[in-house]
């Protein structure tokens, strides 16, 4: 068996008591048979505990009350784990924020990101994917077609590519992978395995050529590399058709300033799209049942805020720069989140065939949260260590002292960063912590307003 799982894995510790919110909210939670029976023991006792279990759990389901789990104390701890051990704790509660995707003898780890400590620790390092043999453990293969398994793979190889290719701005690569994505599905759906693999060795023959790797080192910059390329390797590239070529050509005009990408003449439009892209894009996410507390908050005061105050949309390319130039740590989080999101959602497409919906949701689901924290940062910016005005683009000043209330700290990056996680699980978590959420989100980006043309920016 060959175990992935990425670098940040083996640091998670639960932050117990001391954690900032609880996952013990907002679930319904399922008893596995296992510990079925330790509960059929346990709920026979007199104990107002025992009560508790013959009251709340029924047909291997953990019965919320309101939307808290009847076992959570007042101290965010688990009742049944403070009296019985980890033992009386369901698989899920035991393994959480840790989840496992199975494809046979290949299993994919993970943490997930609506965990506030998994969430700090995936945007404070980079994507590294660790693959560890096991060779003694065997894993179910029945039904595997290995084949396409390693297609799929080498598919998600080159996402991973484009995600880390720093020669250019994060919007235009995720446009590339959405043009990619696209282009394969297309193949997948017509079971043309030549064509899908046409379009893999594109790529690879472009990631050699510019001496990019398939994960990079986003800490260490590009690489680069004086490769050749064969006429065949030429040819091959030229032949393949569709919505990448239609990204590539938009790509060439971007130039970078001061750490902070700035949009070519012929790109200005783009950011007006994403104003336009996002608002839909949350009028539609908040029709979602909410998960936890805070979130439908946060949610309302953010789409305000960003889409539906006053000049809004003339302030909302301002607003982009001055909190990036602010938080500088911003996009290389965005980054993070999007290596994570493509690694949660990609894979998993390979049981129902839908590459592209998955890639969208990567894509979204990573730009969503950063709308959602420069939201938050204009609201309260002294979380952030700069002071800001009236939001309307203005530089913000960084201060070093507490002269007035106006004057806060100066916050270092992993404040900073710490900041930016606590705005990103309470939305992962709408996600992540809901099966009809998630699959009334696919629906969603399966919707004409959200089609290829208007993500590229096609003709």
């Amino acid at each position: 068996m060959i175990i992935h799982y990425p670098g940040y894995y083996k640091k998670f510790h639960c932050l117990a008591g001391e954690c900032p919110d609880t996952c013990c909210i907002g679930w319904e939670i399922t008893v596995d048979r296992e510990t079925e029976k330790t509960y059929q023991k346990l709920r026979k006792g007199k104990s107002e505990l025992a009560e508790r279990l013959r009251r709340s759990v029924r047909r291997r389901l953990i019965i919320p009350d309101g939307d808290r789990c009847p076992f959570l104390a007042g101290d965010g701890l688990c009742d049944l784990c403070r009296e019985y051990g980890e033992a009386a704790m369901t698989r899920t509660c035991r393994r959480y924020p840790r989840h496992v995707e199975d494809f046979g003898d290949i299993h994919e780890v993970e943490l997930l990101c609506s965990c506030p400590e998994a969430a700090r620790l995936i945007l404070s390092e980079d994507f590294r994917l660790i693959t560890r043999n096991m060779p003694e453990r065997k894993g179910n293969t029945d039904g595997i077609d290995e084949e396409r398994l390693a297609l799929w793979f080498s598919v998600r190889e080159q996402v991973f590519a484009m995600a880390g290719d720093r020669r250019m701005p994060l919007w235009a690569r995720m446009r590339r992978i959405l043009a990619f994505c696209h282009d394969v599905q297309g193949r997948l759906r017509r079971e043309d395995t030549a064509g899908v693999e046409a379009l893999v060795r594109a790529k690879e023959t472009a990631c050699r050529r510019n001496g990019a790797d398939p994960v990079p080192d986003l800490i260490d910059g590009d690489k680069t590399g004086d490769h050749l390329q064969t006429k065949e390797e030429r040819m091959t590239e030229r032949n393949v058709p569709g919505r990448l070529k239609e990204a590539d050509h938009r790509e060439k005009d971007w130039k970078k300033t001061n750490d902070v990408y700035t949009p070519g003449k012929a790109d200005m439009h783009n950011l007006e799209e994403r104003f336009s892209l996002m608002a839909d894009f949350f009028a539609e996410f908040a029709s979602l049942s909410p998960i936890g507390h805070g979130f439908p908050e946060l949610l309302e005061r953010s789409r305000t805020f960003l889409y539906h105050s006053e000049d809004s949309r003339s302030l909302y390319e301002k607003r982009q720069q001055e909190f990036h130039r602010n938080v500088p740590e911003a996009e290389v989080c965005t980054e993070r989140r999007l290596f994570y999101f493509l690694y949660s959602f990609v894979m998993p497409g390979f049981y129902d065939g839908d590459l592209y919906t998955k890639a969208k949701m990567a894509v979204f689901g990573a730009v969503a949260a950063e709308e959602l924290e420069m939201a938050e940062y204009f609201r309260d910016p002294g979380k952030y260590g700069k002071r800001t005005g009236d939001g309307r683009g203005n530089d913000a000043e960084s201060v070093t002292s507490l002269e007035n209330d106006e004057m806060v700290a100066e916050r270092s990056a992993k404040e900073r960063i710490s900041a930016l996680s606590r705005t990103a699980y309470l939305f992962v978590r709408q996600i992540e912590n809901s099966a009809e959420n998630r699959n009334l989100l696919e629906q969603l980006l399966k919707q004409p307003e959200f089609g290829i043309r208007r993500l590229v920016g096609a003709d």
